[in-house]
């Protein structure tokens, strides 16, 4: 069902992710933001500290927490940039200061229902 907002996105892609073309021969590959993947690892992350604890934690200590819970669940991969793409250099790229329009990038892409429309995927495959 397309639902008030006209748009279907394939589950699979949104959980599993997808490749997006960003030029220039650079691609990333992100999964939905909130896919069941990443709230698990989110909420592991915020029970650690328990309700009171995470509420302390600085928001630079949170904001690292969120980026380590995106790594492998949002950010899948990347391909085309100077560093091979591992779990440990994407939480280094994210969470560096200089890299802030990369992470809303990332952050965009995933909160975006047409990087997971399943025309949209077809179209991109074609091409």
């Amino acid at each position: 069902m397309a639902g008030f907002s006209g748009l279907t996105i394939d589950a699979g892609l949104a959980e599993n992710g997808v490749m997006v073309d960003i030029g220039g021969d650079k691609g990333i590959k992100v999964a939905r933001m909130g896919n069941k993947h990443f709230n698990k690892k989110l909420l592991a992350a915020t029970k650690r500290y328990g309700q009171h604890g995470w509420k302390s934690l600085s928001r630079d200590k949170q904001d690292e927490e969120y980026i380590k819970a995106m790594v492998g669940t949002v950010l899948l991969g990347w391909q085309g940039y100077p560093v091979e793409f591992s779990e440990a250099e994407a939480v280094k790229v994210l969470l560096d200061p200089s890299e802030i329009v990369f992470r809303e990038l990332v952050e965009s892409l995933a909160n975006e229902p047409e990087t997971f429309r399943t025309e949209q995927v077809e179209e991109t495959v074609k091409n």
